[in-house]
């Protein structure tokens, strides 16, 4: 439906526009693909879902509230890491001092805002959200 290619379509707008996510930025178009435009005040975001009467939005995003070592000991040139928790690394990935969390922002059809970290300084990972779809 697009020539540049996105993901996560979702119809919105009692199914008079879709909504979907491209290089990071959250996009809405016209059924036949006309009218693309993107929504601006949320990106850099892992997933998200548009409330079924259209006006709140949540989305998951990192947040950073771990330090690194380089942080904690003022070594900005030092290549280290500091490993106290058996969850230093996961699968393929070294833990990046930072955790998945859900905001939930207000949403007009063109831009998200008023957004609210409901996790906020809560070292967890936020649930797999797309059970909520």
């Amino acid at each position: 439906m697009t020539t540049d290619g996105g993901s996560s379509p979702q119809w919105i707008n009692n199914g008079k526009s879709i909504a979907f996510v491209n290089n990071g930025k959250l996009y809405t178009m016209n059924p036949d693909g006309s009218g693309q435009k993107v929504i601006s005040g949320v990106e850099d975001f892992e997933i998200f879902n548009i409330s079924p009467d259209g006006n709140k939005i949540y989305f998951t995003k990192r947040v950073k509230l771990d330090q690194t070592a380089n942080e904690k000991h003022k070594l900005p040139r030092a290549n280290v890491r500091i490993i106290n928790d058996l969850m230093y690394r996961h699968w393929n990935y070294w833990s990046d001092y930072s955790y998945s969390h859900i905001f939930v922002a207000t949403f007009n059809g063109s831009t998200v805002s008023d957004g609210k970290d409901i996790m906020e300084g809560q070292k967890f990972e936020s649930p797999n959200c797309s059970i909520f779809r």
